[in-house]
């Protein structure tokens, strides 16, 4: 069976805290991204995978949102590290580097870890 899940470490901008933001692969072979989880599960890690995400090509499930502030999206600063986001501005801040950006552009792909859905 492939892998089939991949978790990304993100960090919420309103409070700092470490989040997991959880992609799975459909049934028609797009990533979904599904959800924001607090906790990353038990036996699941993120780190050195070669999973690859084109975001481009992947859709949003309508209960993705980071878990401690309900952003609804997630932006990549210059640093590599993904910080929620709100969409209600051209600002963006980074809960690791603690920069604030203006945006400009998308992100086209991701690397996560990944294990087998449930």
């Amino acid at each position: 069976m492939a892998e089939d899940t991949v978790y990304l470490e993100a960090k919420c901008a309103h409070t700092k805290a470490v989040f997991y933001i959880k992609y799975y692969k459909g049934a028609d072979g797009v990533w979904v991204l599904m959800e924001g989880c607090k906790y990353l599960p038990q036996g699941e890690k993120t780190g050195n995978s070669a999973i690859n995400i084109n975001v481009s090509e992947s859709r949003t499930s309508p209960r993705y949102a980071c878990p401690y502030c309900g952003n609804k999206s997630y932006v990549q600063c210059g640093c590599g590290k993904l910080t929620c986001y709100s969409d209600q501005s051209e600002l963006a801040y980074c809960a690791y580097c603690k920069t604030k950006s203006k945006i400009n552009g998308s992100i086209e792909n991701v690397t996560g870890s990944g294990g087998k859905g449930q």
